[in-house]
């Protein structure tokens, strides 16, 4: 038996940036992209706060001397931060280095010399180690 799946209006994207882009387009400004709950309570995040924070960071990165190409290393829980930190890096062509926040001092010593990590952004419980 052959499924007949229905035909939805799509466009091609090619990049988590474009896929981000085109939505705010499509769907507009205030639409709900995040929730994190913070000390028990849920902060809302729209679409366009989230690009806003982005392109906030993208060009502090540019700032701090990260350019095209460059790689930068994160380690967090996840949260909304990970994902502005994420999308920042789409936006100026910076090298995400994503780094498993369960592994070991050791391991993320050898993942960050062996990725030639500039710079790396972590939350808290990780500045000690970093």
């Amino acid at each position: 038996m052959k499924v007949k799946i229905p035909d939805y209006f799509t466009y091609p994207v090619s990049t988590i940036k474009e896929m981000i882009y085109a939505s705010r387009e499509k769907f507009g400004n205030d639409n709900l992209a995040f929730q994190e709950k913070i000390n028990g309570k849920w902060q809302d995040y729209t679409i366009n706060d989230f690009i806003e924070a982005s392109e906030n960071l993208a060009a502090s990165l540019d700032n701090l001397g990260l350019k095209q190409n460059d790689k930068l290393a994160l380690i967090s829980k996840n949260r909304y931060d990970w994902a502005v930190t994420y999308m920042a890096c789409s936006i100026s062509g910076i090298i995400i280095v994503p780094m498993d926040r369960d592994l070991k001092e050791q391991e993320l010593f050898h993942i960050l010399h062996l990725s030639e990590a500039r710079a790396v952004i972590c939350s808290d419980e990780y500045i000690d180690i970093i």
